[in-house]
């Protein structure tokens, strides 16, 4: 049995542990009433949260990743870096980051206020998004992909229970039990692993619901632009769920609001090149595999390693050989 996120959650520690990695190719294109103000003004990073109800200012920027942890955290943050978050309920709102968002948590809720400008890399127990953002790397046991939520390049979410209403402007790859379309919208492709196949529940506009069906609308006027591929999966996609794992870490790493930066990151990066113990039947890793690029110069360094460790196995056998060689001409002459 292959493990589940062990593949895809070291694809996101390639992310924590190079913090200029990007995703893909092409850079996301902030302008007008969605760019993230920048100031002079360096705010040190640390930990804590910030009032829902204030209202920020340049000062408020925070230059810097920023790292936050506790029990029940609610956020609202101005970041020109990228953030870390590990609590048991997390509550993003009126949140704007210019980088990266790594989430470990219980319970997970983002409102429609919130902007990331670039990866949504998040493991909750329940996931509530209505948020923008770039990209998205989720695991969850329940997924809900809110009305408001638009995700500008690929949705990748594996949960027991998946929901899509929203906007994904390019393809989307999932792994689910279950999976229920409502008012979702995609310009590309669908591509989804399920025990069986999704549901399609249309709205009208007075509020109420059509009759489900697996049918779902595709091409210029459906809800799916691209193309729906569907592989069936037999077996339940998780064998251990995400709200134990996640509170085996809230409970064994003793997290609070006085939890240090680099245990912080360090914990985030330990679980996730464990895999946090967690083993599924996936197969979407195969589809996100060449979705982050790794800075060339660790490209370099693991090739002059490998060139070292040939030569350190090669070499003593060709100097054993030319020994070998020198000592049977010295025989030979006398």
């Amino acid at each position: 049995m292959k493990k589940m996120s062990k593949l895809v959650l070291i694809l996101l520690a390639i992310v924590i542990l190079t913090s200029s990695a990007v995703f893909a190719t092409e850079e996301p294109t902030v302008t007008g009433e969605t760019a993230i103000p920048t100031s002079e003004t360096t705010t040190e990073a640390g930990n804590g949260t910030e009032g829902a109800g204030e209202e920020l200012s340049e000062d408020d920027i925070v230059n810097a990743d920023k790292f936050i942890a506790g029990e029940d955290l609610e956020i609202t943050e101005i970041v020109d870096g990228n953030m870390f978050i590990i609590g048991r309920n997390v509550t993003i709102n009126k949140t704007l980051v210019n980088g990266n968002v790594f989430v470990i948590a219980e319970n997970l809720t983002m409102d429609a206020e919130t902007e990331i400008y670039g990866a949504l890399c998040a493991i909750a127990k329940e996931m509530n998004v209505n948020s923008r953002m770039y990209d998205t790397y989720l695991v969850a046991d329940k997924f809900n992909f809110g009305y408001e939520s638009i995700v500008q390049r690929d949705l990748r979410a594996m949960a027991s229970e998946i929901i899509l209403d929203g906007r994904v402007y390019r393809n989307a790859f999932i792994e689910a039990d279950k999976l229920t379309l409502s008012d979702f919208l995609m310009i590309g492709d669908l591509n989804y692993i399920a025990q069986s196949d999704a549901i399609y529940i249309k709205k009208n506009e007075d509020g109420t619901t059509e009759p489900e069906t697996t049918e779902i609308p595709t091409g210029e006027n459906g809800i799916i632009r691209g193309e729906v591929k569907y592989t069936q999966r037999k077996k339940k996609l998780f064998d251990k769920s995400i709200e134990k794992t996640v509170n085996e870490i809230l409970k064994s790493n003793k997290i609070d609001n006085n939890t240090n930066e680099e245990k912080i990151k360090s914990i985030i990066t330990s679980y996730i090149f464990n895999g946090m113990g967690i083993n599924s039947n996936t197969q979407m890793v195969k589809d996100t595999s060449n979705s982050v690029m790794i800075p060339k110069a660790y490209i370099y360094i693991t090739a002059v390693v490998i060139i070292l460790l040939v030569v350190a196995l090669v070499l003593p056998i060709i100097l054993k050989k030319n020994g070998n060689s020198e000592k049977k001409s010295k025989e030979n002459r006398l």
